[in-house]
């Protein structure tokens, strides 16, 4: 059966001062066999283009190692693996060249980050331009971005996943990059061209798709075995709530917003070998420090009936 996993954000640092430690025992005893572990969680977001040295990941990598140590301790202390992790993420520096250097360098950093530390899977999005009719610049500019990481996802030995991206427009969810599969399955024909191993695969946000209405079985038997990695959330079809799997309806008495159903087929067609993994920080950021034990084990209890359905089809 495939194995569960839950994002870091929401249980480890969950509270000033917590150790790593403590956030990974909570995951650990929740039931889970995998951590999603958060690189975005370490600095703020305006520091990721900042030139002055204000970028947590502007320490020496050996510095950085040491930093990290302890996690990479405490996941196996508890029998946790870290199946995937996500990158920092920033809108496209359009003007600021400097910038988007030094955001390429931290992502070469945290690549060779997640090598050292055995993640198989790295999420980096892609960039999604503001003016919906840039397109072809936008992928101009994501190509040229993904090709200048090729090099580091060699020698560090990870494969990079692009997610499916959305933009909020007039407070509606409008398409992002990669939102739907041929997009996505473009992206990844042109990045894995020229390469004998591929380097780039994908990761499903469920609760992207939710937003944009997208057929969720399509897009998964669409990717295929370029399928490496999924973000389950849910949310009420307007907000990137990040909530607990079926927890949303439609309708009062009605089926989830989410399509599972399709999620669950699609994945079994595939042969999806993935962890169901968790992306509902956000969910338990909202709940009182009493409860959030009973909300990870419920989300795992979810996460072992997804595994389940997949596994039996």
């Amino acid at each position: 059966m495939l194995k569960t996993s839950l994002q870091g954000i929401g249980t480890i640092y969950r509270n000033i001062g917590d150790s790593p430690e403590a956030g990974i025992e909570k995951i650990h005893e929740a039931g889970f066999e995998c951590v999603d572990f958060n690189f975005e969680m370490y600095g703020d977001y305006d520091t990721f283009t900042a030139v002055d040295g204000s970028c947590f990941y502007d320490r020496p990598l050996s510095e950085l190692k040491e930093f990290f140590k302890p996690c990479c301790e405490a996941a196996e202390k508890y029998g946790l693996s870290f199946g995937q992790a996500h990158a920092p993420f920033i809108d496209y520096p359009e003007g600021n060249e400097d910038g988007y250097e030094h955001f390429v360098k931290i992502i070469r950093k945290i690549i060779a980050l997640a090598g050292w530390m055995g993640i198989p899977y790295l999420v980096i999005h892609p960039f999604t331009f503001r003016d919906e009719s840039k397109k072809k610049e936008e992928k101009k500019a994501n190509l040229q971005f993904f090709c200048s990481l090729i090099e580091a996802a060699k020698k560090a030995n990870v494969v990079i996943c692009l997610e499916n991206l959305f933009l909020m427009r007039n407070g509606k969810a409008r398409d992002g990059a990669c939102s739907n599969v041929n997009e996505a399955l473009d992206y990844l024909h042109i990045l894995n061209a020229n390469e004998e191993k591929k380097l780039f695969g994908f990761c499903f946000d469920a609760g992207h798709a939710a937003l944009l209405g997208r057929n969720v079985y399509e897009f998964v038997t669409g990717l295929g075995d370029d399928l490496k990695a999924v973000h389950l959330h849910d949310n009420d079809g307007k907000a990137d709530l990040h909530g607990i799997p079926y927890t949303y309806a439609g309708s009062w008495g009605g089926k989830s917003i989410a399509d599972w159903e399709g999620l669950i087929k699609g994945l079994h067609e595939i042969g999806y070998s993935g962890t169901v993994n968790f992306e509902t920080g956000s969910a338990l950021y909202c709940v009182p420090e009493e409860l959030a034990d009973a909300a990870r084990r419920f989300t795992h209890e979810i996460g072992v009936y997804i595994a389940r359905r997949i596994e039996k089809g």
